[in-house]
């Protein structure tokens, strides 16, 4: 099968099934589904890896079963990651706006987003997601701060953490299978943006 950069596999590892979706991206970075691949889940309890031989054979079969209906093999892997060892937590990020016009730049908006994400984890964690929650420009709420006029720019953002040994467990597997994880996303992130995108 043949390798195309602009193909992208999503796979779901779920508790009772893994399923495999093979995807093309345009130019405009819309998806199209192209085939669908599942097999009955082994291995995990609970959203933890019990058995990573078992859990390697079934993302293999979903996979496989994908390939051979696209006749094509994408390298590139977006994953869930299973439930086990998440975490949350909340944190502000400040940033002070040097813009010339007086207004908060999108730079500065992303840095101050990137800045809230400065918070103690041990090395057992990984953050997976940083979710702005609502913005203060010298202490009005925005909704977007970028273009506002103002100084001080403040965010407050719902972090997601996932346990840096599952990360590595999911990797390693899909390393064996000669796929490299392209992304990783928190299930229930990924099931809103269906039920809540037009």
């Amino acid at each position: 099968m043949n390798t195309n950069k602009e193909l992208i596999m999503g796979l779901d590892i779920g508790s009772t099934k893994i399923c495999a979706a093979i995807c093309i991206i345009n130019k405009a970075g819309e998806l199209s589904l192209v085939s669908v691949g599942t097999s009955i889940s082994a291995g995990l309890k609970k959203g933890r890896i019990e058995n990573a031989e078992e859990l390697c054979d079934a993302i293999k079969k979903a996979v496989q079963k994908a390939e051979h209906k696209a006749g094509i093999r994408p390298d590139r892997v977006l994953i869930n990651l299973p439930l086990y060892g998440v975490e949350f937590a909340h944190n502000l990020g400040f940033i002070l706006s040097k813009e010339e016009t007086g207004q908060i730049s999108k730079n500065e908006k992303n840095e101050c987003i990137k800045r809230s994400g400065n918070i103690y984890k041990t090395s057992k964690q990984k953050i997976l997601h940083v979710i702005p929650l609502f913005f203060k420009v010298d202490g009005t709420v925005v909704k977007n701060p970028v273009g506002v006029f103002g100084s001080n720019l403040e965010v407050q953002t719902h972090m997601i953490l996932g346990r840096t040994s599952a990360i590595m467990g999911i990797s390693n597997i899909l390393k064996n299978l000669d796929l490299h994880i392209s992304g990783i996303i928190y299930d229930p992130i990924a099931v809103s943006q269906i039920m809540l995108t037009d």
